[in-house]
């Protein structure tokens, strides 16, 4: 495919060709909070997810403290905090 620049030029256009498609996406909505009501530096959570959230997300009061995050196993998620939390977390 050319175009035309003017009187005389031209210019190659690459036009890519569809290639074939990637694998399925996690699906959309999988969610599960869990909430901590007694204050603890060691929240061990298991959730019904079936994999690894791909987001943590902490809710707490005025402190902002930053877990360390692990996954001991598939639908375990360990949150490990400086010293005892409550507060709330949604996995996604």
């Amino acid at each position: 495919m050319a175009i035309n620049l003017g009187c005389c030029e031209h210019a190659a256009v690459a036009v890519p060709a569809p290639g074939i498609p990637g694998p399925p996406g996690l699906s959309g909505g999988e969610v599960f909070v869990h909430e901590q009501t007694t204050a603890s530096a060691e929240w061990l959570i298991s959730h019904p997810l079936g994999r690894n959230p791909y987001s943590v997300q902490l809710e707490q009061g005025i402190d902002v403290v930053i877990p360390d995050v692990s996954f001991p196993s598939v639908g375990t998620v360990l949150l490990t905090f400086p010293y005892p939390q409550t507060g709330t977390v949604t996995l996604l």
